[in-house]
């Protein structure tokens, strides 16, 4: 407080000494701990002053300034003679959890309404859609699902196939609910942000707001005062105060808990623990690092001769020395692969590469071969799309374009490949930067960056 108000002198990386006022900006917290820090009664907004009756309103409510709350605990104090219970009761008349001295009072430029921030982890992710199916037959739904390219069973993963296993089973203004809050989840972990992207915000809100009432009308709610719902409410100008929700997510913090905290622990002989776990992370470090330098240096005697392409980020794309499907004939290929276009898109491709000729008389002109070698499948590392997720790095995944041979089933995995990174925008690739491979029997992730073309309808380059 009194560095906040009369500032502290601080060096620099630079050597120069300055004069700093450090204030609290920002408060990262989970809900039971917001309306701790708040002073909210639980069940309410520790944002705004909307009372646990009020939530489901579209619209926020006042913000809990200081003062106000302030105010509130000194009446009640003043009106409750001394008696805990009488003062506990008089603030909860007004929504308002008694706590004597909030540790924030008196901190300068500080108001906790704005700096409690909003929390992904355990306000869109968890515990939000229970009671759309029984768990059985969203488990059959799911099983049901095709084998798909980054399909995973946990929690977060689970978004993006959920839509999928909704079809069919609600009714479309249900759909379009569900549509609308899986939007808003995706959009709101956006790593970068602009006035497009939080009006999409907006949009998806809008529509999850104006289509919500279906559970309401087939008994799943009886309302929608929910704090998780509400919380909603404040996204928009979160991001706009503090920027993109991975600066305060919890999800990272709760990450480093299990790394640094509970598995030190669990090393420990839980007697005199902390001197214990800060060798124990030490020594993970230490083996952490040499693994690297280990894999850098029979990466330097022994490199791969296998890469064969490397996409504009530098990941290495990878195939088998023999194609699967060996002098393949084109009418053959489009057939089994039921890609109408691969000619024309083939010829184009050809035509960039060499002539260069007007595309009418390079779509004229015959192929120079009537057979292919056709590759099945391709690897590659890549990295992880979702803020807070783990990195992908050393984990090696398979995309597998195979039409049915004898009794197997077909499989076309869906992948998008930005051709012209600098081209595309914060909410999707437009115009020609998009190179497809397979087609779309594939439930993947809602598109943060990318809009899926499909090659039944839209010709395209691709690769088989």
């Amino acid at each position: 407080m009194k560095a906040g108000t009369d500032g502290m002198l601080v060096t620099g990386g630079d050597g120069k000494v300055r004069k700093v006022f450090p204030i609290l900006a920002s408060y990262v917290a989970d809900y039971p701990e917001q309306c701790l820090v708040g002073c909210a009664k639980y069940g309410t907004c520790p944002k705004c002053q909307r009372s646990a009756a009020d939530l489901q309103d579209i619209n926020p409510g006042s913000l809990r300034s200081p003062d106000w709350t302030l105010q509130i605990i000194n009446d009640a104090e003043n009106t409750s003679a001394k008696s805990e219970n009488k003062f506990h009761d008089a603030c909860m008349n007004h929504e308002v959890a008694g706590v004597h001295n909030p540790f924030w009072a008196g901190f300068p430029l500080t108001n906790l309404a704005y700096s409690l921030t909003p929390d992904v982890l355990h306000q869109l992710y968890q515990g939000w859609c229970q009671s759309l199916m029984t768990a059985e037959e969203l488990d059959a739904r799911i099983r049901s699902l095709p084998p798909a390219f980054g399909i995973r069973s946990e929690r977060k993963a689970m978004a993006r196939i959920l839509l999928g296993c909704l079809v069919g089973r609600l009714p479309s203004k249900g759909i379009q609910a569900c549509r609308a809050l899986l939007d808003f989840i995706y959009l709101a972990q956006y790593p970068t942000h602009d006035d497009g992207t939080l009006s999409a915000m907006e949009t998806a809100l809008d529509c999850w707001h104006n289509n919500r009432d279906y559970f309401i009308m087939t008994g799943v709610r009886t309302d929608f005062n929910i704090p998780k719902f509400h919380s909603l409410l404040h996204y928009i100008e979160a991001i706009r105060l503090f920027g993109t929700t991975d600066n305060y997510n919890t999800e990272m913090f709760e990450r480093l808990h299990i790394d640094f905290a509970k598995e030190g622990w669990r090393a420990s002989n839980h007697r005199d623990e902390f001197p214990q776990m800060i060798n124990w992370l030490s020594r993970q470090e230490k083996i952490a690092s040499f693994s690297n330098y280990q894999a850098w240096l029979e990466a330097q005697q022994q490199p791969d001769p296998t890469p064969v392409a490397k996409t504009f980020s530098g990941q290495a794309l990878k195939i088998a020395k023999v194609p699967q499907s060996p002098h393949q004939s084109i009418t053959s290929i489009v057939q089994k692969h039921n890609t109408p276009s691969f000619v024309s898109s083939l010829k184009q491709f050809l035509n960039q590469l060499g002539r260069n000729l007007p595309s009418r008389e390079a779509q004229a002109a015959p192929l120079p071969f009537s057979h292919l070698d056709i590759y099945h499948n391709f690897k590659f590392e890549p990295n992880s799309l979702d803020p807070g997720e783990e990195s992908n790095n050393n984990i090696q995944q398979t995309v597998i374009s195979r039409p049915a041979i004898s009794n197997s089933v077909a499989r076309f995995d869906t992948v998008i490949a930005r051709v012209k990174p600098e081209q595309a925008d914060s909410t999707g690739l437009t115009g020609e930067q998009e190179c497809v491979l397979g087609v779309s029997r594939f439930y993947f992730d809602y598109p943060k960056f990318y809009q899926v073309v499909n090659l039944h309808h839209q010709p395209g380059p691709f690769i088989l």
